[in-house]
C-alpha cells in the first residue's frame, strides 16, 4: 500500500518536473527571441551592450527633477 502511494506521488511529481522544464524552455526560448530582436537603440545611451554580455545594464542614477 505504501510502494503505490509514493509510486503514484513520484509519478505526478515527474509530470510536475516535465511540466516546469517545458515551461523553462519556452520562457528562455521566448527570452533569447526578444533578446534578438532588441536593437541597440533600445539599450541606455550609457550601456554598451555586447550580445555575448548576458549581464543587466546597470542602474539608472535617480534625476533630481
Amino acid at each position: 500500500m505504501l510502494d503505490q502511494r509514493v509510486e503514484a506521488h513520484m509519478a505526478h511529481l515527474n509530470e510536475k518536473f516535465e511540466r516546469f522544464t517545458n515551461d523553462y524552455e519556452e520562457l528562455r526560448r521566448l527570452v533569447m527571441e526578444m533578446r534578438s530582436q532588441m536593437n541597440d537603440t533600445c539599450a541606455p545611451s550609457n550601456w554598451h551592450h555586447n550580445h555575448d554580455n548576458d549581464q543587466p545594464p546597470p542602474p539608472l542614477k535617480p534625476s533630481l527633477f
